[in-house]
């Protein structure tokens, strides 16, 4: 079981028509982390290269399968002077169980602010996620055991490192508040920007409604029925290398109707806030 950012970079079958490969994860359904990369780096190869995401909309229809090949049919909605406009359809076995709409834009200078993060931790102390499960693994037995076993032998192409790490197998509640750390285990520096974005659209999708539950006590092992995202919105505010630690800082505003309200920031090394997450996500307990 390995996801391999390789697989980001989908095959182009026709004009505005690409082919992208799926891996099993281990999860019921196909990743839907993959195929929202899958669909950013499909739509940024049908616009000019002076032209870079700033926006998508995306909503997860139905739950994919991991081991069939997506096809993403890309429409040019609008092609402006300054911005063009893309709606990208994802289709398996004839269905379509994903659609986004993606906002390129030029490069152009104006005002600029952004709002910092509260000061936390550096990773270079803190377990990363793998050491967590496996630790709760040797506290439990079963099928709970089995499944943190399984997620410790997920290839992941990044390290992840809680800020404050809840037990899995006894949360408590906590203010629906949380942060990681994370770093892509291959150098990607030298890869096009709308491979990393497109690199960081598949990322944002893991861990973010997670934090829905922290104010119930509960994680996908124990008071979880069923869970997946709904729709997803991310806004690029700048480029970045994807070679050093990267915080993303996770609140949730809202739950209720069986949905979570999730939010996210990307911030670089240095502090700048590099990309904005807002998603909404099923969680049924």
């Amino acid at each position: 079981m390995e996801l391999d950012f390789q697989l980001l970079k989908t095959e182009i079958l026709d004009d505005l028509i690409y082919r992208g490969q799926t891996v099993d994860i281990g999860a019921p359904q196909l990743y839907g982390g993959l195929v929202l990369g899958q669909a950013v780096y499909s739509a940024a190869q049908s616009v000019s290269k002076d032209r870079l995401i700033h926006s998508l909309h995306a909503y997860f229809i139905l739950p994919g399968d991991p081991y069939a090949p997506v096809i993403y049919q890309v429409d040019p909605i609008r092609e402006g002077k300054s911005f063009s406009t893309r709606r990208v359809v994802a289709t398996q076995h004839g269905k379509a169980i994903f659609n986004m709409s993606a906002s390129f834009q030029i490069g152009e200078l104006g005002i600029e602010h952004q709002q910092d993060h509260e000061e936390v931790v550096g990773p270079e102390h803190l377990k990363n996620l793998r050491e967590i499960n496996l630790e709760a693994a040797s506290r439990s037995e079963g099928v709970i055991k089995e499944r943190l076993e399984n997620w410790s032998q997920i290839k992941w192409p990044i390290e992840i490192r809680p800020i404050d790490p809840i037990d899995p197998i006894n949360p408590v509640k906590k203010r629906p508040k949380s942060g990681i750390w994370f770093r892509v285990l291959a150098d990607i520096s030298n890869e096009s920007l709308a491979y990393r974005q497109a690199c960081l659209a598949c990322i944002s999708d893991y861990m973010l409604l997670s934090t829905a539950l922290l104010p119930h006590g509960i994680t996908w092992l124990k008071g979880v029925r069923q869970a997946a995202s709904l729709d997803h919105a991310m806004w690029f505010h700048e480029p970045f290398m994807g070679a050093s630690w990267m915080l993303y800082m996770m609140d949730s505003p809202k739950a209720g109707n069986s949905r979570g309200l999730t939010r996210g920031s990307v911030y670089d090394p240095s502090g700048k806030l590099i990309t904005s997450i807002v998603q909404e996500g099923l969680i049924r307990t």
